[in-house]
């Protein structure tokens, strides 16, 4: 079964309606899920990655308006995904070039194909990104075998859910532990 979607993290709206142009250009089959903020590509990300043929992140994340939650940034995607096998190629499109080189060193050190468009015009996406994403989604195609399938991580709820079981023992454990050395009648 050929991959057939492509992840992006961008928070900029004329960009997201251009990627989605982009994509169509690469090919009809190919589909786009897009992320505005980190937390919730991390969040929702494994359940794609097995159809996933291309990633591309941006770096620096606005909120959606004030007094949002952080958006996070695409280095928190970066390391979430380095921990994975390298299931594709990554496209990192960011014009903070000094943060874009820590996402690029998390690939790279996970051994994951990286690439970097920088944010130069008004068309690059239409131009240089597609070019890049063309070029890494022929290769992706014709040495599939070097990439691993990706394997579904823990479901980050259940995490998220037993870290709380254990903050609440904890916090019982040391109510009573201190009844015990300050009121030891009523412990």
């Amino acid at each position: 079964m050929k991959r057939k979607t492509n992840l992006i993290l961008e928070d900029n709206e004329d960009r997201v309606r251009a990627f989605g142009s982009a994509v169509r250009q690469l090919g009809e089959e190919l589909r786009l899920k897009i992320w505005r903020n980190a937390s919730s590509m991390v969040a929702e990300c494994d359940e794609f990655l097995s159809d996933t043929a291309l990633i591309s992140l941006d770096h620096d994340l606005n909120p959606d308006h004030p007094g949002a939650a952080d958006p996070g940034t695409g280095l928190d995607v970066a390391k979430c995904l380095a921990r994975l096998p390298s299931i594709c190629p990554v496209i990192l499109h960011s014009s903070n070039a000094e943060r874009v080189w820590s996402m690029h060193n998390e690939f790279r050190l996970a051994k994951w194909r990286v690439e970097r468009v920088g944010p130069i015009g008004d068309d690059w996406i239409s131009n240089s990104w597609v070019k890049v994403a063309r070029s890494l989604l022929e290769e992706f195609s014709r040495n599939s075998s070097n990439y691993e399938k990706p394997i579904r991580t823990a479901d980050h709820r259940d995490h998220f859910d037993r870290a709380l079981l254990s903050l609440h023992g904890m916090a019982i454990g040391d109510g009573i532990g201190e009844m015990m050395f300050t009121r030891p009648e009523q412990a």
